[in-house]
């Protein structure tokens, strides 16, 4: 039986895939080891900053109308993080974007001028041909044999108000948390710095403590939800895995969620007019 080929392989449905498959869809398979789309910034309570950079694609610029439409970000770049997934989902679906969701790259083989991934599911291992990769995770999931150097990285947490409360004040030696204000009332994204070899048990932990020590201060503020997924910066625009066919290209290095589905659909555009479609 022969094996499907695709073009391309995007890994991760991030805001870059998302761009990157946009722009190549009828070249593109999208796949996305979790259930949630974003997540470096939804799943993370990542809500960005420099919303005033202006974008450089239309399809980031609907993108950006659509949330704005929806009263999902406001103009100074506040942000209602969890209502953004349906949107998501459901761009998915209008796109026609072939996208494979709970599936994840477990090897990756060089073949001719190519590889051979193997792929796991709920359906069992599925190997198929890919021309190019590129991965848009944080870390660069698809394989471990790259390092990832973080500039940053933080466990936030969501804190809720009853009331309309102001941001609380921090001491002026607080320096590892910051309070960003979300869109809605009564709601504060807490963000807590963290060493780059924390994992989840230690990054709980810390928060938790902090919380212990703090919470008074915070009040009427209340303890909400934690993130399911770290924040992570990097400083890595793009970087060659395996030559010019398999690239890193994280999501989560440009400044917030608009600005990364542009550079991912400026990246798609361009592999398809240069690579994709010779």
């Amino acid at each position: 039986m022969n094996q499907p080929h695709y073009p391309l392989l995007v890994y991760g449905a991030t805001f870059a895939g998302l761009g990157i498959a946009t722009a190549a869809k009828d070249r593109t398979l999208l796949v996305e080891r979790t259930a949630l789309v974003g997540s470096e910034f939804i799943a993370s309570y990542n809500p960005g900053e420099d919303w005033e950079s202006p974008v450089g694609t239309s399809a980031a610029h609907q993108l950006r109308e659509e949330l704005l439409q929806r009263n999902l970000l406001s103009g100074d770049g506040k942000v209602h993080l969890p209502a953004i997934a349906p949107v998501l989902f459901h761009f998915i679906r209008q796109n026609g974007l072939n996208v494979r969701m709970m599936t994840e790259i477990v090897d990756v083989a060089a073949r001719g001028q190519g590889y051979e991934v193997t792929l796991f599911n709920a359906s069992g291992l599925q190997r198929i041909t890919v021309d190019h990769i590129i991965d848009t995770t944080s870390t660069c999931s698809s394989t471990p044999k790259l390092p990832a150097p973080l500039i940053s990285k933080s466990i936030n947490a969501m804190l809720h108000s009853e009331t309309s409360a102001s941001t609380p004040p921090l001491p002026d030696d607080d320096t590892d948390v910051r309070l960003v204000e979300g869109l809605m009332p009564g709601e504060l994204i807490l963000k807590l710095a963290l060493d780059s070899e924390d994992d989840w048990t230690k990054a709980r932990t810390t928060l938790h403590r902090y919380w212990e020590r703090h919470f008074r201060a915070f009040e009427p503020w209340t303890l909400a939800a934690l993130a399911d997924a770290f924040e992570i910066r990097t400083d890595v625009r793009e970087k060659s895995v395996d030559n010019d066919g398999w690239t890193w290209f994280p999501s989560s290095t440009p400044s917030n969620l608009i600005q990364s589905f542009d550079a991912g659909y400026r990246k798609g555009s361009q592999l398809y007019e240069t690579i994709i479609s010779a």
